[in-house]
């Protein structure tokens, strides 16, 4: 019990329900950060160094963005 709340840095053992929680929940939202960084190393270089903020490379990484943020 106590390699436990030292690895998930918690002082109390009565708080570990919510520390367990909250690494279920990262853990969760791996696969949405996955399909996020795949997404953007689609991306062409250009991308990030950009002429123009309205340029249509420049409006596929806004695109890209606020589709990982709604999900």
């Amino acid at each position: 019990m106590q390699d436990v709340c030292i690895s998930l840095e918690v002082a109390d053992p009565t708080s570990l329900p919510a520390a367990i929680s909250k690494v279920l929940r990262v853990i969760a939202s791996l696969p949405r950060l996955e399909r996020f960084v795949a997404e953007v190393c689609e991306v062409p270089h250009s991308c990030i160094v950009h002429s123009s903020p309205y340029s249509s490379i420049h409006l596929k990484c806004v695109f890209i963005e606020v589709k990982f943020i709604q999900s």
